[in-house]
């Protein structure tokens, strides 16, 4: 086996090859990314309940510009963001509540997804370093302790 790839015949090959490939076309590529939201289509949504930002009362009020606090509720169980903005992205904290999800991922508007985080036994989670956009959370719970699938809507940061 030889460790010069510049005299490989099998990888002048592959480059020979892959040189006269066309590109994927852009309308390919975004029917691929819409097929990655299948994979939520059963999932429930939990409905906007309280958003800060929102919230007109609290214009001028002393400790504006805080984090902005929200709320998600779906039949009995309820989530409560905090997002603070900070120069090296946003940090996201959060509780769910009355039963903890076995795994919370973040979902940007772009078809990014982070890696999904365990929250602990109280239902509380941390995502940090969220550069500005829009996203969602999707809440995965155990076989009967809620529904399989709780998605929020979109915010924007």
């Amino acid at each position: 086996m030889t460790t010069d790839h510049t005299a490989d015949p099998e990888r002048d090959l592959i480059r020979r090859l892959l040189a006269g490939v066309d590109t994927v076309p852009p309308e390919v590529t975004a029917a691929a990314k819409g097929s990655l939201t299948w994979r939520t289509i059963d999932a429930e949504l939990a409905s906007l309940a309280f958003d800060s930002i929102d919230h007109s009362e609290l214009v001028g009020t002393r400790g504006s510009g805080g984090p902005r606090s929200i709320s998600f509720e779906y039949r009995e169980t309820s989530i409560e963001i905090e997002i603070d903005d900070t120069p090296g992205g946003a940090t996201i904290l959060g509780q769910v509540a009355p039963v903890a999800p076995t795994s919370i991922e973040l979902t940007r508007d772009d078809g990014l997804a982070g890696q999904p985080v365990t929250p602990d036994r109280s239902g509380s989670f941390r995502f940090d370093r969220i550069r500005a956009g829009r996203f969602r959370l999707l809440l995965r719970f155990a076989p009967g302790a809620g529904p399989a699938q709780l998605l929020t809507e979109w915010l924007t940061i």
